[in-house]
């Protein structure tokens, strides 16, 4: 994965700062998964991660960033969800092991909302890791420029699948 985001950053399709956001998620990501399985991070094979489409989300946030002029990343606590999921190593807890590695190491902060499923996906916890420069309420803006919600297709009595973004100063 490394490879292919250095690839596409010296063919010029992918800007140095969108590669260095992509490649400190996947190494995050992949000290993470070591601890959980053991094993050296250079050595550690993703699964659902390694997808193409999930390699292009993390690029594209990377993008994304850079695209929007985002100089600094702040976040409110997450909610990780309850239950289980069917992932390539079979039936796991909500949350799986490298987002509970992830939410410890890096100081992310939870809520205790109830939904049930996944709320917070090795990609998306990988993300706040290697952008967020603080946490804590939403932060008072002089101005806001700019806000946008993106909703995931699956509906929940309990509450809304969504995560809201402000840009402002």
């Amino acid at each position: 994965i490394k490879r292919l985001i250095s690839g596409w950053k010296e063919q010029g399709a992918v800007s140095e700062r969108a590669a260095k956001t992509a490649a400190r998620a996947f190494e995050l990501l992949a000290v993470a998964e070591g601890k959980v399985h053991g094993i050296d991070p250079e050595r550690v094979h993703f699964h659902e991660v390694g997808a193409f489409d999930a390699i292009m989300d993390i690029v594209g946030f990377g993008i994304a960033l850079e695209l929007l002029d985002i100089g600094r990343v702040e976040g409110s606590a997450v909610t990780l969800g309850s239950g289980v999921i069917e992932a390539a190593h079979g039936r796991m807890s909500v949350p799986p092991p490298a987002v509970a590695e992830l939410v410890a190491r890096e100081g992310i902060p939870t809520t205790g909302a109830p939904l049930k499923g996944e709320c917070l996906t090795p990609t998306g916890a990988a993300l706040l890791s290697a952008t967020v420069e603080r946490w804590g309420t939403v932060p008072p803006f002089a101005k806001i420029h700019a806000q946008g919600f993106g909703a995931g297709t699956r509906d929940t009595a309990e509450g809304a699948n969504a995560v809201r973004v402000f840009i402002g100063e």
